[in-house]
Parts: structure tokens; C-alpha cells; sequence
């Protein structure tokens, strides 16, 4: 399995966010934090994966 959402810092704002693999210009709504581990949270929320799982699938 590989990760449809993965995670982006915004070069601008600063600010971490999720986004569908291969459309970087289209976060998950919500899904904006100044931390990388909120943001990835929210992409395995977006799988239906726990954090966990989320993190042991490769890219």
C-alpha cells in the first residue's frame, strides 16, 4: 500500500499541511499546523489509517 495523502510545508506561511499525492496545490481542508506531526494525523485520518500505520507505509 502507499500513501495517497502525504505532507507539504508551505514555503510562504511556514505552516505544514496534507494534500493528495501528486497535488501539492490542493490541501485537505483543515489540515494546516505549524507542527508536521498534526498535519501527517490528519493525512492518516484521510487513509483511515492510525498514525501508526500511517507512518510504516512507504511513499
Amino acid at each position: 500500500m502507499k500513501r495517497i495523502y502525504v505532507v507539504s510545508k508551505d514555503k510562504k506561511s511556514g505552516l505544514w499541511y496534507a494534500h493528495m499525492a501528486g497535488f501539492p496545490w490542493i490541501p485537505v481542508w483543515g489540515s494546516c499546523s505549524k507542527s508536521k506531526i498534526e498535519a501527517q494525523k490528519v493525512a492518516a485520518n484521510m487513509m483511515c489509517l492510525s498514525l501508526k500505520e500511517y507512518l510504516q507505509l512507504r511513499l
